[in-house]
């Protein structure tokens, strides 16, 4: 397992700057996430680290080794593409035993050593019964498996995995996450992984970086980044929310006392750098607000407490999406887990989060 180290990488396209002075630290056997929307440098920068792309400025580092601009096929990494790029005419075996045929690898292991290989490789992603159909006999989710094969056999340094599940179904992409979570860890690979899909990102990954106009806007591990998001677009790129315009009032001890159209709010989640009056937007995600729906009259002035009006209500089963106004018909979406007392008919409801919920926002 090593680490990899971007330090100040750089891609300009002529005029177009696709990658935009990108640092990361990526530690020995993460599966780390590029995650942003379409255009934001996250293939481009996936592409730098594989060798396909050369850097405009900057430099990779895998361990100790340089490979800015070492040619693909001296860095040892294995790469796994959306499509898959299987050879139609081969044999699953074949396909597999692909990367062991090519360059300095045509020599270095007798037809035994590749032989083992490609049967370990066909056994980490289990597909040893397949060895011997062709690419177009397999389902989408079993053609995955032999990409991700075709790149473990080589015993790679990094994978790098170009949004492989994009083209399988829903169903089939919740059960390959942790399939190829278990892959990789089970290689003791370092991953790095492209994907628009924050559910993907969130449910798999050890650490995330938030792509924006080839720029990082954020990283961290999945919980850091829905809970304590730094910014309205990383708020809003994952998952649900409510931005909330504020003016700060005083400071509490470890608080920040907000005046607000919700009425007096308390955050604990703020920035270091933040100062003593002015305007923010607070992000309160819509899981975090506790429902009553027997509201008194009399909130007593109490922070973080407010009514709300009900205007509609989306039952899911498990859950149940609110839809609900505040002062001058400020919209406010919140969710209740395996909802028991859903009332269509309700016309007002407490609403209570905690300051731990309410995160102030650096922009």
């Amino acid at each position: 397992m090593i680490p990899i180290t971007i330090s100040n990488l750089r891609k300009h396209f002529g005029e177009t700057i696709a990658v935009d002075g990108i640092n990361l630290n990526i530690g020995a056997g993460d599966l780390f996430f590029l995650l942003g929307p379409s255009g934001c440098g996250k293939t481009t920068l996936l592409r730098m680290l594989a060798g396909f792309t050369d850097p405009t400025a900057g430099s990779i580092h895998f361990g100790d080794r340089d490979v800015t601009h070492e040619p693909a096929n001296k860095r040892d990494t294995g790469m796994v593409f959306q499509g898959y790029a299987l050879w139609p005419h081969m044999t699953v075996a074949q396909n597999v035993e692909f990367g062991l045929t090519v360059g300095k690898r045509k020599s270095q292991f007798s037809a035994q050593q590749r032989a083992d290989k490609i049967q370990a490789a066909m056994s980490a992603v289990e597909i040893e019964q397949y060895a011997d159909r062709k690419p177009n006999q397999l389902s989408g989710g079993q053609q995955q498996r032999v990409a991700l094969a075709r790149a473990l056999v080589i015993e790679p340094d990094v994978m790098l995995l170009d949004e492989p599940l994009s083209n399988l179904d829903a169903k089939l992409r919740l059960s390959m996450r942790s399939e190829i979570r278990r892959i990789c860890k089970n290689a003791g690979i370092t991953a790095v992984y492209v994907t628009h899909d924050q559910k993907e990102a969130l449910s798999m990954a050890d650490g995330i970086a938030v792509l924006r106009a080839g720029a990082v806007m954020q990283t961290g591990s999945p919980r850091q980044l829905y809970d304590r998001p730094q910014s309205r677009f990383v708020a809003d790129f994952l998952g649900e929310t409510n931005f909330i315009s504020a003016e700060i009032v005083s400071r509490d001890n470890d608080q920040i006392i907000l005046d607000s159209p919700l009425g007096k709010l308390a955050s604990s989640v703020f920035p270091e750098n933040l100062p003593d009056t002015g305007n923010i937007t607070c992000s309160i995600r819509p899981e975090a607000l506790s429902l009553d729906h027997n509201p008194v009259n009399e909130l007593n002035g109490h922070a973080n407490s407010f009514i709300a009006a009900q205007k509609d209500i989306t039952y899911l089963g498990e859950m149940a999406q609110y839809q609900l106004t505040v002062s001058d018909n400020l919209p406010i979406k919140a969710f209740e887990l395996n909802p028991h007392l859903m009332d269509r008919s309700a016309d007002r409801i407490h609403v209570t989060v905690a300051p731990n919920d309410v995160v102030i926002l650096a922009d």
